[in-house]
């Protein structure tokens, strides 16, 4: 029988529901619909006489189908929902609209912005209602919808319930996070100046912490977007702390919290891979801590303390004290990064400890209004920098970043001659006087300096470390070891 005769049927109050469904069965009938469900459950209301009455009719052998309507209905009352109930009949939506889930997404969207809670929850009830954890989706279905509205303080009301309930954030929420709280950022430049009017990215960091203290899971990738936000904007203390965290958060010494994330992860149906894959060793490519401090990351904490250094002109120039080495900040986190089991390769160091050396006292000129401005403020020497970044790699490593004697002696097709065709002459005769070697001669200039000196900065602003390979990352953001101060 068709569904809207059925319907009118069940809405025939001068025959019991139990004498309708002996007829149907009667009839042959094998099965209802969701308008003909809605119609009989409308007479009851109650959720345990609706419980009562489908499995009469499946005793009659006449099934309530598979709609999503039917099923709402049924979870509803099995689950002693009687507010969900009341909800789904009286909406004004037919029984076929639930079926549509972009449908019901926008509805979703539009039942949040106007505050309609008892329609935000049917909604998200009926988003959910095939879904084998639809507690833990439908929260996390609003975190998507209230990060798209940029609705801060229902936000982190809803991320604060889900924390103390021990509810996960699924990998969509969290990119819908990054998507949308974010500020906007073109690849290599830093965020746009018009802000939220709250630290987004310091929520953002925030979130991904407690994430993780819940016994949650982050991929180790997304440090590397809030690292660049924190380094291009010159808050590199934030870039510290956060390293310092994620460093101790990975170390194979974390055994107090270790056993209890192994175990919780291991008890999910599919476990992420990430802390399984702490138990490798530390330089192993997919060990959580070789994915956030990458080669190329690396190298952008060096250029970035460097460039935050230089941001003004350094206080008291022709003073007596000695002006402190602000400009070591990323080669001292490095230091500290290596100590704590962090594996931090020298070899990148060093040669990001050149190509700084190059923008401060090269013989081109940078097309970078940063580079330009920490050649202005920087007063130290090429022979100074040298020195205490010597002094603090020989505390971690044992042995010194570069000889200085490398920029005018030693095997010129390795050595002397590349920093020739870099330095400015000037920079490189004082240079002869402090190291009392023997001065290059000006035939070597003209040969090898100006011939090749050129203009520095030309290749196209890149960005460091592999980008998350999700809907909402930033395409082709795979990053490039070679120049860290352009990131």
């Amino acid at each position: 029988m068709d569904d809207h005769f059925c319907a009118r049927i069940f809405a025939t109050k001068a025959f019991s529901i139990e004498v309708i469904i002996r007829g149907l069965g009667m009839f042959g009938v094998e099965e209802i619909g969701p308008v003909a469900l809605r119609e009989m459950a409308s007479r009851t209301v109650d959720a345990g006489k609706i419980c009562y009455n489908i499995k009469r009719l499946s005793e009659a052998g006449i099934s309530v189908g598979q709609s999503v309507y039917t099923q709402a209905l049924l979870k509803f009352a099995q689950d002693g929902r009687q507010d969900l109930i009341d909800s789904l009949l009286s909406t004004d939506q037919h029984p076929d609209a639930l079926e549509d889930t972009k449908l019901q997404r926008k509805l979703l969207r539009s039942f949040i912005e106007r505050g309609d809670w008892s329609e935000v929850h049917r909604t998200l009830a009926i988003l959910t209602v095939f879904h084998r954890d639809p507690a833990r989706e439908q929260w996390n279905i609003l975190v998507q919808k209230l990060s798209i509205l940029r609705d801060v303080p229902k936000l982190c009301k809803v991320l604060e319930d889900m924390l103390s309930r021990g509810i996960p954030l699924t990998e969509a929420s969290m990119s819908a996070l990054q998507a949308y709280q974010l500020r906007h950022r073109r690849r290599g430049h830093r965020p746009v100046m018009q802000g939220p009017g709250y630290n987004d990215t310091t929520l953002i960091a925030n979130i991904w912490r407690s994430t993780l203290a819940s016994h949650g899971d982050v991929d180790p990738r997304r440090w590397i977007e809030i690292f660049r936000r924190f380094g291009m904007t010159e808050r590199f203390n934030d870039v510290v702390k956060i390293s310092l965290w994620l460093a101790d958060w990975y170390s194979p010494e974390n055994q107090s919290v270790r056993p209890k994330i192994l175990k919780s992860t291991l008890q999910r149906r599919n476990p992420r891979p990430s802390i399984l894959l702490s138990a490798f060793k530390t330089i192993h490519p997919r060990h959580p801590l070789r994915e956030v401090f990458s080669d190329a990351q690396i190298r952008a904490f060096v250029a970035w303390g460097v460039r935050r250094a230089f941001i003004t002109p350094i206080s008291d120039p022709h003073g007596n004290n000695r002006q402190p080495h602000f400009w070591a900040q990323g080669l001292r986190l490095c230091k500290v990064l290596r100590e704590r089991g962090v594996h931090v390769n020298t070899r990148v160091v060093r040669a990001e400890l050149r190509l700084q050396l190059v923008h401060l006292y090269g013989s081109g000129q940078s097309n970078r209004a940063y580079n330009r401005r920490s050649v202005k403020n920087n007063l130290y020497s090429v022979l100074q920098m040298i020195e205490y970044a010597n002094d603090i790699w020989t505390e971690a490593a044992g042995k010194p970043l570069l000889d200085p004697k490398e920029l005018v002696s030693g095997d010129t097709s390795h050595y002397g001659m590349w920093w020739l065709k870099k330095l400015r002459w000037d920079i490189l005769q004082q240079l002869d006087i402090e190291l009392g070697s023997r001065p290059l001669d000006e035939s070597q200039r003209n040969q090898h300096g100006d011939s090749e000196a050129q203009e520095m900065d030309h290749e196209q602003p890149l960005d460091y470390g592999a980008g998350i390979g999700d809907l909402f990352a930033e395409e082709d953001d795979t990053g490039d070891p070679h120049d860290a101060s352009k990131s």
